[in-house]
């Protein structure tokens, strides 16, 4: 899968919705807080989910565009004091992805990529 050796990674099979709330229930901590790339439906209901246990900021969101691109990502744009980056990796309704995981800095990037294990050959 290619993943970087610093990299922690943590698969957990759950359907559809039932995956969200794990994530700021066990990430949160001290400072319940998360930085959030809104990129269609699947990270609009992780940031509702995050938002019942503490702060959900989004950081970057490609709603005006109707969910069809990216929007560019920086790492200055992530808070390093939030527990954790959320990004959703593919979009399986609006049909788009990620290409490259961005820079959060020193905040850990959780992702949400469900479908998209094993499907892609990696030319890197």
């Amino acid at each position: 899968m290619n993943i970087r050796p610093i990299t922690r990674c943590c698969s957990c099979k759950a359907a559809r919705r039932a995956s969200s709330p794990w994530v700021p229930l066990n990430l949160f901590g001290i400072a319940p807080k998360a930085d959030f790339v809104h990129t269609g439906t699947w990270s609009k209901k992780a940031i509702g989910e995050a938002k019942r246990y503490g702060t959900a900021r989004t950081v970057a969101s490609s709603e005006d565009k109707e969910f069809q691109l990216y929007p560019k990502l920086d790492k200055s744009m992530f808070d390093p004091t939030a527990a954790y980056a959320h990004i959703t990796t593919n979009n399986t309704i609006e049909g788009t992805r990620f290409r490259e995981l961005p820079d959060t800095g020193s905040v850990p990037l959780v992702g949400r990529h469900v479908f998209q294990y094993f499907k892609r050959v990696s030319t890197t």
